[in-house]
């Protein structure tokens, strides 16, 4: 069981938002731990192991990252991705994903309050509540879009910057090289965001059908044993309606399994230029 405390960080998080106040009671205190930071530690490191998924409860965190180097200082800036705030979380996109941290995260306020999930405990969670699945694909996709917006300002300040420096006769070249290595860069950003955030809607997706499918399949099951006990008392010929009926119910479950599988959805566009998923066999 959680004391007050915890369960009042959790309830006011957006990762378990929607998720039974009885569920959430349930879960095990030993699942979570509190961590305190100050102003400008550094949290989470860039190209480390995911270790976990942290829940602001009090403070804010700034994550920023290394990019490209600065022609003129011959070195690598760090740029501002993003400002958290409490009853937000950071470190899931390395969770999910399993790669390696891809930004460093530092406590941004005075003091920092964070309740810490490990890997293994987030997954014994992940598993049970339903609701944080959906959540967390959501907060994935907004934050992809709000990533990408960060980094084409961060390219555009950059090129006025290498726009001054063509100036320069003796730099002429070397500028030349490095504008034409940063569109590639910007082209291949634009690329990978573009499939990190596909796959968070395919996935989101495939959450959704999973909940879909777990929620009826007890059904189902029923009507096909309840249809297996009529076959044997009604007429002839109304057999082959109660044959039809179960096949129908039968294609639902079919279905739903094509559903499933991520490999099998694509994105098209319907007769009036809307977009659609299509579930291809």
């Amino acid at each position: 069981m959680l004391t007050d405390k915890t369960y009042k960080y959790l309830r006011e998080n957006r990762l378990f938002t929607g998720v039974d106040d009885d569920m959430l009671r349930e879960l095990d205190e030993s699942l979570f731990e509190i961590k305190t930071y100050e102003k400008d530690d550094l949290m989470i490191e860039q190209n480390a192991e995911p270790d976990g998924i942290y829940l602001i409860a009090k403070g804010s965190l700034v994550i920023k990252k290394f990019t490209i180097k600065d022609t003129a200082r011959k070195e690598a800036r760090e740029i501002v991705l993003n400002v958290c705030n409490k009853s937000e979380f950071v470190g899931e996109m390395a969770l999910v994903s399993n790669k390696k941290r891809s930004a460093n995260v530092y406590c941004f306020s005075t003091k920092c309050k964070i309740l810490f999930i490990n890997t293994d405990n987030f997954y014994k969670i992940y598993e049970k509540l339903h609701e944080i699945q959906m959540n967390l694909g959501k907060t994935i996709v907004d934050r992809l879009g709000e990533t990408s917006i960060r980094a084409t300002n961060e390219m555009s300040k950059y090129k006025k910057l290498l726009d001054v420096q063509l100036d320069n006769a003796d730099r002429n070249n070397a500028l030349l090289k490095s504008h034409k290595e940063m569109s590639d860069k910007n082209v291949q950003l634009e690329e990978n965001i573009k499939m990190v955030k596909r796959k968070s809607i395919i996935d989101t997706i495939v959450v959704m059908v999973n909940t879909f499918k777990s929620d009826i399949e007890g059904s189902v099951s029923s009507s096909l044993e309840l249809i297996k006990k009529l076959s044997s008392d009604v007429p002839s010929e109304k057999l082959e309606d109660l044959n039809k009926l179960k096949d129908i119910i039968s294609s639902i479950s079919e279905q739903l399994d094509v559903y499933q599988n991520s490999s099998s959805i694509s994105f098209d566009k319907n007769k009036d230029d809307e977009k659609i998923i299509v579930f291809k066999k």
